[in-house]
């Protein structure tokens, strides 16, 4: 490879430090990985973590506005001064989370992300499909279960990358200081989220509650943006060209994101959503069924 900046230089890869813990990756979980050389893991692992980035800006930008929004609208209309102000700090939040990420992409891995979003992208299908969504009000407690869900996740996320040893730390740092907000966010969220439920018959709760585990379970189905890494891996490494289509597919066939799936389902990571999930358990997935706290 040539050395196109030092991020980037298969030489110089391993010497930098990683920006996940390697099991939250998802080649991770492949028979692939035992093949890799360190220098490869270790530039993958930095790939994995901006756009781990980028999903944080896709989720704030294309997905919690839309809904946030729409919801800070309809308390405008009913004349809600104190929660429009609470969710409009919100939205204001998520804009300038988003710009923390974009200028940490581009600022450490230039040679990548010097024009933006790389790995993730909302096709214009599902963003006409969100935004149908987002102005049906049937549908905000769907919609903000997962926004609650994801929020929560973010903090667990950090979490993860603050706790574990060698993590660069600029990067945590970048993710210590966006969970501090998103704690805010997900007790707000629950708020909202508990009164747009208690206006929901039994029936429509149910309904809803399914329309919710569909959605999560796209979320943790690995998708493009895995896959994205793994193609510019292989670019960026061509001996590995002839291996990119086995390395695809074990990740396609994971069927899950273990590393994003096992944050998710564990209700000690989620203390929010596990004491929602606990008033409303037909909305309550994978381990929050089996929660002892429960019983």
């Amino acid at each position: 490879m040539s050395a196109r900046a030092a991020d980037g230089d298969a030489g110089t890869a391993i010497m930098l430090p990683p920006f996940v813990p390697d099991r939250f990756t998802q080649l991770h979980h492949t028979t692939a990985w035992s093949t890799l050389e360190p220098a490869v893991r270790r530039r993958y692992n930095r790939l994995y973590g901006v756009r781990c980035n980028e999903q944080f800006m896709l989720f704030e930008s294309g997905f919690t506005a839309r809904v946030v929004g729409r919801i800070a609208e309809h308390a405008r209309r009913r004349g809600e001064r104190e929660l429009v102000v609470r969710l409009e700090g919100l939205l204001a939040d998520e804009i300038r989370h988003h710009r923390a990420f974009d200028a940490f992409n581009r600022a450490r891995m230039p040679e990548v992300c010097a024009a933006g979003p790389v790995f993730t992208a909302l096709p214009p299908r599902e963003r006409a499909a969100l935004d149908v969504a987002a102005r049906t009000p049937a549908l905000w407690p769907v919609l903000l279960w997962l926004v609650l869900a994801l929020e929560e996740f973010s903090i667990a996320f950090a979490a993860m990358v603050c706790a574990a040893p060698g993590i660069d730390p600029d990067y945590a740092a970048l993710h210590a200081a966006h969970a501090r907000d998103e704690r805010r966010h997900v007790h707000l969220d629950a708020e909202v989220l508990t009164w747009l439920l208690g206006r929901a018959g039994r029936a429509a709760r149910r309904v809803q509650a399914a329309l919710f585990r569909r959605l999560l379970a796209e979320v943790v189905a690995p998708r493009r943006s895995g896959v994205a890494v793994i193609r510019r891996l292989c670019r960026e490494f061509p001996p590995l060209a002839a291996h990119e289509a086995v390395m695809v597919g074990e990740v396609r066939a994971l069927g899950q994101d273990r590393g994003v799936r096992d944050l998710l389902d564990d209700p000690r990571r989620m203390p929010t959503c596990a004491a929602l999930a606990r008033s409303h358990p037909e909305f309550a997935w994978g381990a929050f069924r089996a929660d002892p706290s429960r019983r």
